[in-house]
């Protein structure tokens, strides 16, 4: 089941206060009920597999140590949430026998929906819902100069929690050195395998922390996590500990320093 809180935190967080869920679910509910015998029956099959695959823990820990726990849900992204609420409402429209009734079909449809977003409702006028991912002002400038001195298509960056979204949004081709298990439970995770062990190095230099632990070592472990650009903090002071270790800089913002692994 806290799988399926999940899908309704990010829902609500991409569509803000409302009561587009429900509605959603709502539509459905009438799809189902509405479908032939032969469709309904796939129907259930695949709300019977969801609840199996997608939304089983025992599945989602052992796919996701595969293929990455950040990875695992972004394929509902290709439900057709917004399609399948207009078809809904077009096929209650289609059961009316009488142009008035379709027609006091469609002010209920739009009254419905447009109550169902009222936090988007300001002053008589429809608001359009902001950016969710709001890009850190640095992003662009931080991806300008990776692109400019990469030499693979798919570099690989490690960053602090507070660049890899941003980082990722603005450049897709960047891919993250550090995983988010690693973000989100590194203090509880332990160093259990050498992984491990390298994802923890990795957070600690993004967040100026210093390692102690030989630089043959470091330089190991970066070689080892294919790891080409470090984004750390300039106010860590970290130029000296970043190029004993066969760090160069390849660029500075006015808040970071980029480093490129040699």
């Amino acid at each position: 089941m806290n799988n399926v809180t999940n899908v309704f935190e990010v829902f609500q967080l991409y569509n803000g206060d409302t009561w587009f869920l429900p509605l959603i679910l709502a539509a459905v509910a009438w799809l189902l009920v509405r479908a032939d015998q032969r469709n309904r029956r796939s129907a259930l099959l695949t709300i019977g597999a969801a609840c199996l695959i997608v939304f089983n823990d025992i599945v989602f820990r052992l796919v996701g140590a595969v293929m990455g726990t950040e990875t695992y849900y972004r394929f509902l992204w290709m439900i057709p949430a917004i399609p399948m609420l207009a078809y809904a409402v077009v096929d209650v429209i289609v059961l009316q026998k009488t142009m008035v009734r379709k027609i006091a079909v469609v002010i209920a449809a739009v009254v419905i929906v447009a109550a169902a977003g009222v936090p988007y409702l300001e002053k008589g006028s429809f608001k359009m819902p902001g950016q969710v991912q709001y890009l850190h002002d640095e992003a662009e400038e931080i991806c300008n100069l990776i692109s400019a001195d990469k030499e693979k298509e798919h570099p690989r960056v490690a960053c602090d929690f507070s660049l890899v979204l941003s980082l990722r949004i603005q450049d897709p081709t960047i891919q993250n050195a550090i995983t988010r298990q690693t973000y989100l439970y590194d203090d509880v995770l332990g160093l259990k395998s050498a992984r491990r062990n390298r994802q923890h190095c990795l957070l600690t230099l993004v967040n100026g922390g210093t390692l102690d632990v030989p630089d043959k070592k470091i330089r190991k472990m970066l070689r080892r996590s294919k790891t080409d650009y470090i984004v750390i903090a300039t106010s860590y002071d970290m130029d000296e500990q970043m190029l004993a270790v066969d760090c160069s800089v390849v660029g500075r913002t006015a808040r970071h320093t980029i480093y490129r692994v040699e």
